[in-house]
């Protein structure tokens, strides 16, 4: 009998794992748009509840406070418990608490429902990963673990536009109960597609302690410098836009676009990176701080410049993570969880200096170039060996 540490046989996993893996997507995707779902429906929310706009923009700051503060806590007090009944009970949490925003009667109700949801963010979006990686063959684990961001970026392509223009067809609250049955849908489908899987036990040797502080540092400084990078632009793709006319309609063929490339992002990196993790993760890596220096070139060149861009911003999350696994091991929960809140970090710290770029011409692209050269040296240590460090104390 197959020890749980023992990787799984090709030919047994090649026809098991696919539907794991999309189910594991599924559950990143609704995730993603429960967590985005204020920003498109933001004037509807506001007038039902009457409060202003910014007050239901805070629904974004203080669910990413939330997650950021109790990701590491709640991902190292559940990592004994068996990963499919924490992936089940974070979509169960999802499911009941959008209920109660759908009947919420203010905003109070909303943000404390939305609380709970954000207390299983960061678990959900470390073990979903590390749960497909596990269910495939050795070989293919990054590939795996990669295409589960695959949620992501169909999320941010059709998820979150859709329960918006649901939202504004239907109502705000019918977009909450929406996102609660999608949700429960996916919980019943984790039980029937993925198999019970027992925890990962500890081990704590000084060998273990001295691996665990350099895959701390392969995995936290490559994710803080170039999720940062890539902040300083992103959140302000409409502001760089519009300087090149693309505005109204133009621009959501724009964000199609930019979606679209995203998606073939994810497809490709996680394709290659069991094969070839440093070329792919490099290549994400030098494209995510060169791309953007189209911006201050001819709009001939700009646009595709920053629609191709899309590609490696898509695809950062998966060479990222496939780092937690190819070090750490598919038993790395708190050590995948420690990079979810990094990326975490990287997104405020970058947007913050993209603020302060947004009135300095030419000053964003600069800002993502050097952040992705900060972040290379960092990539290419960490894919130097393929050999996984099993036994990390960050589990």
């Amino acid at each position: 009998m197959r020890t749980p540490a023992e990787p799984r046989s090709t030919a047994h996993s090649a026809s098991t794992d696919r539907l794991p893996t999309l189910v594991l997507a599924a559950a990143v995707f609704v995730f993603l748009v429960a967590e985005m779902l204020p920003t498109g429906l933001m004037p509807e929310i506001a007038t039902d509840f009457g409060v202003p706009p910014t007050e239901v923009g805070g629904l974004i700051g203080w669910y990413a406070l939330i997650a950021g503060v109790s990701g590491l806590p709640f991902t190292a007090a559940t990592r004994r418990l068996p990963r499919r009944s924490v992936l089940v009970g974070a979509l169960a949490v999802l499911a009941l608490a959008q209920t109660v925003v759908a009947i919420a009667p203010d905003l109070i109700v909303v943000i404390i429902a939305r609380a709970f949801i954000a207390s299983t963010h960061v678990t959900l979006w470390s073990i979903a990963p590390l749960i497909a990686a596990e269910l495939a063959p050795a070989d293919r684990q990054s590939r795996s673990a990669g295409r589960v961001f695959l949620g992501s970026s169909a999320a941010m392509l059709a998820g979150v536009p859709g329960v918006t223009l649901f939202g504004q067809t239907f109502g705000w609250r019918a977009s909450s109960l929406a996102i609660a049955t999608v949700a429960a849908i996916v919980a019943f489908a984790a039980l029937a597609a993925i198999p019970s899987l027992p925890p990962r036990s500890d081990s704590h040797s000084a060998k273990d302690r001295s691996a665990s502080a350099r895959t701390f540092v392969f995995v936290t400084a490559p994710t803080l410098l170039l999720v940062t990078g890539i902040y300083v632009l992103y959140p302000y793709l409409s502001q760089y836009a519009a300087a090149d006319r693309i505005v109204g309609g133009g621009y959501s063929v724009f964000l199609v676009a930019f979606g679209t490339i995203g998606v073939v992002g994810v497809w490709l990196a996680s394709s290659f990176l069991d094969a070839r993790p440093r070329l792919v993760s490099s290549a994400v890596v030098v494209f995510a701080g060169l791309l953007p220096l189209g911006v201050s070139i001819h709009q001939s060149v700009s646009v595709p410049a920053i629609i191709l861009w899309g590609l490696p911003v898509a695809a950062a999350p998966a060479i990222l993570q496939s780092t937690v696994v190819r070090l750490g091991g598919v038993g790395a929960s708190v050590l995948s969880a420690t990079y979810v809140v990094g990326f975490q970090v990287g997104i405020v710290s970058g947007t913050w200096i993209g603020g302060l770029a947004l009135g300095v011409d030419g000053a964003a692209p600069l800002w993502c170039l050097g952040f992705a050269a900060l972040a290379l040296p960092f990539v290419l240590a960490s894919t130097r060996s393929k050999r996984t460090v099993r036994g990390s104390a960050l589990r």
